[in-house]
Order: structure tokens, then C-alpha cells, then sequence
């Protein structure tokens, strides 16, 4: 059974590890302005100048961020949110191994995804983001649930997550589902569609994944 006292001590520690081994170079070169933003990647080509654009003075929601968010640049974000249990220890830590973090100008909170109400109902109306989190989460589905509150019409949502794990999980981890037409279905009713699926990133003899950008209409 998933047990998410012990699913966030297992994330923090192997966080605390990333932050101190790997972070250090990227922090510096996020400092030095060598940090290229990189979330229009998560589009093909055609659609990123229509999403940058879109981004100009709107507002953003990161979801499960972990250390590094996608959000620590501002595209051109008036305002820039970030949800994650362990936010602030993330921050705490940067800052006594570099003197700064990478959540400048982001506002945060350090709740779980499931309860929190950083982000009024339809107030994101540029980008939520949310890779690689709801796996980690006590009720998953809830945290779809609250992202289609919070998203605006013509909002962008760029999702990502394994949805099962054929090993079986560590306790940092949890299944949800082995269908990807399960969440497919979920976010069509919940008002997002989508525009490009995203191919799967793991071995699929380990995973099962289900990621892409939609649209909230």
C-alpha cells in the first residue's frame, strides 16, 4: 500500500542527493543567464511561437515541481506559482549549498497538490505544468480535478506521468492506472484537449506513461 509520509522522506533524500551532486553546474550557469528556458520543447515546432506568445502576461502554475522547476524562467509571466510538499525544504537546502535557489520570483507553496488553493479557480491563464509528480501523490485524480479548476479557458496544461510501473514501485512511487485511455478519457472531461501526445520517455517493459499538451476549452 502507498504511503505518502514515507513516499515524501524517500523523495526528499533522494532530492537532497540531486541538489548537491548535480544542480551545482546548472545553478551556476542559472545565474550567469547560461540557463536556456526550455518549455517549448514540450511542442513540436509549429505550435511554440503561438505558445510563447501566449505566455506574455499571464500567469503560471507549476505543480510538483521537485528542485528544479520549469518556471524558475518567466516566459514572460506576470506572475509565476509553484505547488510541491517539499518546496520549501528544496529551497532551504539550494540556498545553504549555493546562497541562492531556483525559485526566485516564483510564490510557493508547500502543500499537497490535492488540498492546496494557491491558485484561485480560473486565475491560471497562461501554463500549467505538471511533470512527473501525480505518481508521487496520495490522490492523484483529485490533482487533475483541482489543475481543470484552476486552468482558464485557452489555458495551455503540459502533463506528464507515469501511470503504472510494471516492477513494482519503489516507495517513492505509486500505480494509478494501466490504461492511458483512462486518463485520456479523465482530462477530455475535465475540458482539456489535447494537441500532441507525447511519446513515452522509459522503457516500456518498465513503464507505462501518459503525457502530452492540451488545451483547456
Amino acid at each position: 500500500m502507498f504511503d505518502f509520509k514515507k513516499a515524501q522522506e524517500y523523495e526528499l533524500e533522494w532530492q537532497k542527493g540531486y541538489i548537491k551532486d548535480v544542480l551545482p553546474p546548472l545553478y551556476n550557469d542559472y545565474v550567469n543567464g547560461n540557463d536556456t528556458p526550455s518549455l517549448q520543447t514540450w511542442l513540436p515546432e509549429e505550435y511554440r511561437e503561438a505558445f510563447l506568445s501566449h505566455l506574455k502576461d499571464k500567469r503560471g502554475l507549476e505543480i510538483g515541481c521537485g528542485s528544479i522547476p520549469y518556471l524558475r524562467h518567466s516566459y514572460g509571466l506576470k506572475s509565476r506559482f509553484a505547488i510541491d510538499p517539499l518546496i520549501q525544504e528544496y529551497k532551504r537546502i539550494q540556498e545553504e549549498e549555493f546562497g541562492g535557489s531556483f525559485f526566485e520570483g516564483v510564490e510557493l507553496a508547500d502543500s499537497p497538490a490535492e488540498d492546496v488553493s494557491i491558485a484561485p479557480d480560473g486565475l491560471i491563464d497562461g501554463v500549467v505544468i505538471c511533470r512527473n509528480a501525480i505518481d508521487h501523490a496520495e490522490d492523484p485524480l483529485k490533482i487533475l480535478v483541482n489543475i481543470s479548476d484552476y486552468a482558464a479557458k485557452g489555458c495551455y496544461f503540459l502533463f506528464w506521468t507515469d501511470i503504472w510501473h510494471i516492477l513494482p514501485p519503489d516507495a517513492g512511487h505509486r500505480n494509478i492506472t494501466r490504461s492511458a485511455e483512462v486518463i485520456e478519457a479523465l482530462l477530455k472531461g475535465l475540458g482539456f484537449k489535447r494537441l500532441h501526445y507525447i511519446e513515452p520517455q522509459h522503457d516500456r517493459e518498465e513503464h507505462i506513461e501518459y503525457g502530452g499538451v492540451f488545451i483547456k476549452e
